[in-house]
């Protein structure tokens, strides 16, 4: 059986499957997903906003009023008391009333109207705005502001899942690139040290000269320095790539060797439709949300001061009824009192609202334009990630011809040296182009990966970058 050569060995060795303890690309982006400090300040940003919307509904709420009057000196002796409930209704231009009141006693002419029966008054009441306020006022428009920010806050909870996310998936990519760039460098050492002890046995049998070994430590040297740059790259890679992994507590665990998987994920080709995937991202794109929730947010602001340019007219519908016994003097407050009230104001000058109309007309006209590049930039972008994914694709095929090409030249060479062809420096040069092959089918693999990560990010691939809805 013939002996597999040496290269071809530790190249088997090198591209080995990956333990089942390595560190997957799914376990990092869910422990991202989960513990980032980003993500975790936009979840706090969305309970933020949960707490300014409830703050502006509680100009809804209901209102218990009460007061008391009660003499203690003096020629009157009229003791009175009222209770008073009184709400505006949610979303719309009413505020209702209702109450009892209580009076005992003698009271002077100028407060006859404190005057009820010995049981008392129960009275209701409806307030209706005519013109302005019956559309918005400041409470309604608080309230839905509130509710437009809170749904910008968790459109940024999406944008920030997304930065994270896809930070984390070029972090992961450059480490596992950077793993199997320190895999090719050992391996270039290794077959340099082990021919050193060839050599040296040969040297001491008196069939090589001494040269060859020094020629040969030259070639450790220089790629033991190689090895320990790669190193260096993958323990720096491997720091940054502890951002994005967390234990359970939210703290940065670094990557051991173990966790180092030895490739890149199973690749996938993606079938790409540009069109379908423009026109979804024009619709998901979160960018695009939060610029339409700003302009929604405008547009209330400008009916607000529309709004502040309209008379005010207000309706006012009461009713009241006194119960129990009456005296003669007080036959005039038996049966039930209706009254219907108009109250008018006209502003004589209207700076407020025509400036806030200005001002929301023009950053409306700010925002169109933003959305309109946006728009565009959306579909450069994807067009550009498609375009990049294609070439890498074409590249990774070509680095894989490439280092078949290399091999079988390294092999070749191989055999002629070790049938007594004496040409050391080409055997090196054509292992140093095999290694040069494979860094390049590692960066190959890592601009591939890039580019998914990108089409991903540019076409809204929110399961593919494990963000839950």
């Amino acid at each position: 059986m013939r002996k597999l050569p040496l290269s071809l060995a530790l190249a088997a060795l090198l591209w080995a499957q990956p333990a089942a303890a390595a560190l997957t690309l799914e376990k990092l982006l869910d422990s991202s997903a989960r513990h980032y400090p980003k993500v975790q300040k936009s979840l706090a940003g969305i309970e933020v906003g949960q707490g300014k919307v409830q703050a502006a509904r509680g100009a809804f709420d209901w209102e218990l009023n009460q007061k008391a009057i009660s003499r203690v000196s003096g020629f009157y002796s009229g003791d009175y008391a009222e209770s008073q409930i009184t709400r505006r209704l949610a979303d719309s231009a009413v505020r209702v009333h209702g109450g009892y009141r209580v009076s005992d006693g003698g009271f002077p002419v100028y407060e006859d109207e404190l005057v009820t029966l010995d049981s008392g008054e129960f009275n209701a009441g409806i307030t209706l705005s005519l013109w302005r306020n019956r559309i918005v006022d400041e409470e309604r428009f608080q309230l839905r502001d509130s509710e437009l920010e809170l749904e910008q806050r968790r459109v940024e909870l999406l944008l920030t899942q997304l930065g994270v996310q896809y930070d984390a998936m070029q972090a992961y990519f450059s480490w596992v690139a950077a793993g199997k760039a320190l895999k090719v460098s050992e391996g270039l050492l290794q077959l340099a040290q082990q021919r050193q002890k060839g050599f040296k046995a040969r040297v001491a049998r008196g069939d090589m000269a001494d040269i060859y070994l020094t020629e040969n430590q030259q070639y450790i040297a220089k790629r033991s320095a190689d090895v320990n740059e790669a190193r260096r790259q993958l323990e720096n890679r491997a720091t940054k790539l502890s951002l994005f992994w967390r234990d359970e507590d939210g703290n940065p665990v670094l990557p051991r060797a173990e966790d180092l998987p030895a490739d890149f994920p199973v690749f996938k080709a993606l079938a790409i439709n540009l069109g379908e995937e423009i026109e979804r991202a024009r619709t998901l794109r979160p960018e695009l949300i939060r610029l339409n929730l700003g302009m929604q947010r405008e547009r209330n602001k400008m009916q607000l001061g529309e709004n502040k340019l309209m008379p005010k007219v207000d309706l006012k519908v009461e009713g009241a009824r006194d119960i129990g016994d009456a005296t003669a003097a007080q036959r005039s407050r038996v049966g039930t009192e209706g009254k219907i009230g108009l109250s008018i104001s006209i502003p004589l000058q209207r700076n407020t609202g025509e400036g806030l109309v200005k001002q929301s007309q023009n950053t409306l006209r700010q925002l169109e334009h933003d959305s309109r590049l946006l728009n565009d930039q959306i579909a450069t972008e994807i067009q550009i990630a498609a375009n990049n994914y294609h070439v890498a694709s074409e590249n990774l095929k070509l680095a894989g011809k490439e280092i078949s090409a290399t091999l079988a030249m390294e092999q070749a060479e191989r055999e002629r040296f070790e049938g007594g062809a004496v040409d050391y420096f080409v055997l090196n040069m054509r292992e140093e182009r095999a290694g040069d092959a494979r860094m390049k089918q590692v960066d190959a693999q890592l601009k591939l990966w890039l580019a998914i990560a990108d089409y991903y990010l540019a076409t809204l691939q929110a399961e593919k970058l494990r963000i839950s809805s």
